[in-house]
């Protein structure tokens, strides 16, 4: 099958197309013939390790445990990409959940998801795609939405209480738009002029 493949940290041109073997799914694993697949910020730092130390999200104490995670001298995981959206292809024998031919999208905690081909256990933060969604609709959904869910729980959110959400037209800002007005809050958004619309909407 193919894949994006990373052989070493640096800019995008690190990345290359190559030929790898197609993954077998082990007995609690689903097979998922992937669609389509979302680069996100995080993965773009993770792929160069530019990180300054200044940088609010990756302080100094925390380069060396994140350089141990992801890989010392080169990337850990030599097929990058954690969101996706696919077609279960086959399942191991102890998985009840999925079945051979369902649409599904979610988030790889090991990466993997930038091939033809990936293979997940049955508990990964994985679910049927909505019918009304396309694949690319899908596949960048969950990064951004856990993210803005784990700080909405976090701060407890109550209905008629009032929310301002900064950065309110990117992948976590629009999720946390969404799932505070459901909690019944005032949203206030904040965002570039541009991307004003979508914010609306």
């Amino acid at each position: 099958m193919k894949a994006v493949v990373i052989d070493e940290y640096g800019p995008p041109e690190v990345l290359r197309l190559a030929d790898v073997e197609k993954p077998v799914p082990k007995r609690n694993e689903i097979l998922v013939r992937v669609r389509a697949v979302a680069v996100t910020f995080g993965e773009c730092k993770a792929r160069n390790f530019k990180i300054p130390y200044s940088q609010f999200w990756l302080p100094g104490p925390l380069w060396l445990p994140a350089r141990l995670m992801l890989g010392f001298s080169k990337p850990r995981h030599a097929i990058p990409g954690s969101e996706m959206s696919g077609d279960v292809e086959a399942v191991g024998e102890d998985v009840t959940s999925f079945k051979p031919g369902g649409q599904i999208f979610g988030f790889i905690e090991g990466f993997g998801a930038d091939a033809e081909y990936v293979c997940f256990p049955e508990d990964a933060v994985v679910a049927a795609k909505p019918s009304n969604m396309t694949y690319e609709e899908a596949a960048p959904v969950t990064h951004g939405a856990l993210t803005a869910l784990c700080f909405i729980r976090k701060a407890g959110i109550k209905e008629g209480e009032r929310v301002l959400v900064f950065g309110a037209s990117g992948g976590i800002g629009r999720c946390a738009v969404q799932l505070a007005k459901n909690q019944g809050a005032h949203v206030t958004g904040v965002c570039s002029g541009p991307k004003m619309d979508v914010v609306k909407r």
